[in-house]
């Protein structure tokens, strides 16, 4: 009998429903522990951090409120055969998407090297990273001209992560304005006159702008013209981050006429004077008696390229004489025979580039021709060289070999203008630092160049640094590339005369080494010189008493402290100016035409945003 109010006793026995639960329950337990798990085995993985490597991350043990903290963790590797490009936006550090990165084995020249031979190209995704694969030490830089970089290029090994901050480019824009009254001048073409070089050079629009769209920045030397007989020439420093400029045309003070005639005193029909160079898309057309006027401002010379169909051009400056008499010799087809001293053939596809100032009757006012041609049966035909004699400079490039020689083409163009080519020259450097000891840093060398070494030390140091910063090598004949060092070795072409090989260490260090005249391999020892440090130039506009940009103007630094050394400087065609000075203030002089000296304070340099401006005065 069971008491009442007292609850029966279970059956000890499970029942189907009874089993059911309990494996759920057990079900849910274990999927419980099975998470905590993973959790704290991606707490010690950690996830990923700024670079993508991931971190590591330990549990800080005090109490209920444990938090997690971040321990370094060695980066993602990165293959010794490439490069990781991160890129993003300067401001925010966002990842930029669609930026296009590039790997160049050398910057080059056209005469040594076809740039496509040595360039890979990757795109930044979602995360703005890219990887870049090739051949290791090399040249990383921002490829699309929508963005300007920071840095410009790096000059790296493989193996590593490169970062750059990038900002969208400004247009290059600048304001044409008439002097003194500053009004706009409409319908004036603006061309460039260093590549590269617009198809339809653009016009300044009703209010006097114009813009360069497809310019990586302002060009340094501009061409300008109304389309009749009125030209104009501007000098601009490159300056970083500047992409507008005010360009003052002065008024017309100066014409002189131009008299263009072939040997004989013919006239010339067809002829033009292009400002500045052939290629700016800035003439002045003639008339078929090869005469025409052009008018100029009053303070500086005009340099003019006068063309004309079937004539060797050449370049003179409109200076302000009343005339202008311009021969052109006439042009004609030559033939360059390519010669080996073992009596091999030479490939036919091989590369011929030269160089020549023009005819020798033109003298410096050569204006510098560039022709190129490929072999055919051993021969290379080259229309448009002059007819009469003349001196070039030739570099040869093909299937085993690579050859730099000067030759001299006769009177008569009917016959072949002989050149010797051979196989490429093994240079070999053995590079010690300043102090003696093995250089094992990484090199650039800008090689090869023609002529002995000249510049030394800062000189040589500065412009092969801008070169490199900039992403270009400016010599005909050289290329900029990389190795690593105690010891490197470059094929340089056999030579008739000393080529030059500049090389600068990663710290800085700078050397030169010349290469005699010669063939077959070569070993040179180079020891650089240390690293100093030079002031960097800091860009400052100059303006007369009444706000006129003072350009084109010469002036004198001085730092305004007891026993400083002056230095020399010259404003460009907006008054903009580089001095080397970083800090402290400094006082500039200059002289007008008329022989009154004229002075300004420079001003406080400290580190601010915008160009300071220095206000000349006349000196008492």
């Amino acid at each position: 009998m069971t008491p009442p109010n007292v609850p029966p006793t279970p059956d000890p026995s499970p029942t189907p429903r009874t089993r059911r639960r309990t494996l759920v329950l057990a079900a849910a337990l274990l999927a419980a522990v099975a998470g905590i798990a993973s959790l704290l085995l991606a707490a010690s993985l950690g996830g990923p951090d700024d670079d993508g490597n991931l971190t590591p991350l330990d549990v800080d043990p005090a109490g209920p409120d444990a938090r997690l903290r971040g321990t370094d963790r060695p980066a993602r590797p990165v293959p010794p055969d490439a490069v990781d490009v991160i890129v993003v936006a300067a401001e925010r550090g966002d990842p930029v998407e669609g930026v296009e990165v590039r790997r160049r084995g050398v910057l080059a020249s056209l005469a040594l090297a076809d740039v496509a031979e040595h360039v890979e190209l990757a795109t930044t995704g979602a995360d703005g990273r890219a990887r870049l694969r090739g051949g290791f030490p090399a040249f990383v830089d921002v490829a699309s001209a929508a963005w300007v970089a920071t840095p410009a290029v790096v000059a790296t090994e493989g193996g590593r992560t490169l970062r750059f901050e990038v900002v969208p480019r400004p247009v290059a824009r600048g304001s044409l304005l008439e002097e003194p009254t500053a009004t706009g001048l409409a319908g004036w073409t603006v061309g460039a006159a260093e590549p590269p070089h617009d198809a339809e050079p653009p016009r300044s629009d009703e209010r006097g702008f114009v813009t360069w769209p497809g310019r990586r920045g302002l060009p340094g030397a501009l061409a300008a013209g109304d389309g009749a007989r009125r030209i104009h020439a501007f000098l601009l420093h490159a300056m970083p981050g500047r992409a507008e400029v005010r360009l003052a045309v002065p008024p017309v003070a100066r014409t002189t006429r131009l008299h263009v005639a072939d040997p004989e005193g013919r006239p010339v029909a067809g002829a033009r004077a292009h400002v500045l160079s052939a290629d700016s898309g800035v003439f002045v057309a003639l008339d078929d008696g090869g005469e025409g006027d052009v008018e100029y401002g009053a303070r500086d010379a005009v340099p003019l390229v006068v063309t004309a169909p079937g004539r060797v051009r050449r370049r003179v400056e409109a200076d302000g004489r009343p005339e202008l008499f311009v021969r052109l010799e006439p042009a004609a087809p030559r033939t360059f025979r390519l010669r080996r001293d073992d009596g091999a053939e030479v490939p036919d596809g091989t590369r011929l580039v030269g160089t020549t100032t023009g005819p020798a009757s033109y003298g410096p006012q050569g204006p510098g021709l560039a022709f190129e041609g490929t072999v055919a049966a051993g021969l290379v035909r080259v229309d448009d060289l002059p007819s009469t004699p003349f001196t070039a400079r030739v570099v040869v490039r093909g299937p085993g070999l690579l050859a730099a020689a000067t030759v001299e083409a006769g009177g008569d163009p009917a016959l072949p203008t002989d050149v010797r080519v051979a196989a490429p020259r093994a240079v070999t450097l053995r590079v010690a630092g300043a102090d003696g000891a093995p250089a094992a840093a990484l090199l650039t060398l800008h090689a090869p160049r023609f002529g002995p070494c000249a510049d030394a030390g800062d000189a040589l140091r500065a412009a092969l640094d801008e070169a490199v910063r900039a992403g270009r090598s400016d010599a005909a004949l050289a290329s900029i590339v990389l190795r690593t060092g105690p010891e490197a070795t470059i094929d340089v072409p056999a030579a008739d005369v000393p080529v030059g090989i500049d090389v600068l260490a990663a710290d800085g260090a700078a050397g030169c080494v010349t290469v005699p005249p010669g063939e077959g391999p070569v070993t040179l020892d180079l020891r650089l010189a240390p690293a100093t440090a030079a002031p960097a130039a800091t860009a400052v506009l100059v303006e007369w008493e009444d706000g006129a940009p003072a350009a084109l103007v010469e002036l004198t630094v001085v730092r305004d402290e007891r026993g400083a050394v002056p230095t020399r400087t010259t404003t460009d065609s907006s008054g903009a100016a580089l001095v080397a000075e970083t800090s402290g203030r400094f006082v500039v002089h200059t002289t007008r035409p008329d022989g009154s000296p004229w002075t300004g304070d420079g001003p406080l340099l400290l580190p601010a945003p915008g160009i300071p401006r220095i206000r000349l005065r006349a000196a008492r």
